[in-house]
């Protein structure tokens, strides 16, 4: 498949956003599929992971969802403006029945949603 120009992507985030919106989850997913596969330089979209973890857990999917945040979120600190990837973390581990994570990441949610809101 060749690599997709750079308004191609944002059209299909846009799409793939709709899509979400509407509660097609499933064909958001696929779409957020198409844009998360690396790129020639090796490179992936983070926020294409990040989409399609949203929609693994509307479907009703943690396992697959916690995968793509802790791919999405793996060896770097977390912005103030990533702090909702904290939040579907803590909503995967509750489906998962793991409380106690659960409520760590919300709380760390909490933390880093706090220190935007201050700035």
């Amino acid at each position: 498949m060749a690599e997709l120009e750079l308004e191609q992507r944002r059209t299909l985030h846009v799409l793939a956003f709709l899509f979400y919106r509407m509660g097609l989850f499933e064909r958001a997913g696929r779409v957020y599929a198409v844009l998360a596969r690396p790129a020639a330089d090796g490179s992936a979209d983070a926020r294409a992971r990040i989409g399609r973890a949203a929609c693994l857990l509307a479907l009703g999917d943690p396992d697959g969802a916690l995968r793509l945040i802790n791919a999405a979120s793996a060896g770097r600190v977390l912005s103030t403006a990533e702090a909702p990837l904290l939040l579907m973390k803590a909503q995967a581990l509750h489906a998962q029945g793991r409380a106690e994570e659960s409520a760590a990441a919300r709380d760390a949610y909490m933390r880093l949603a706090g220190e935007r809101s201050s700035s």
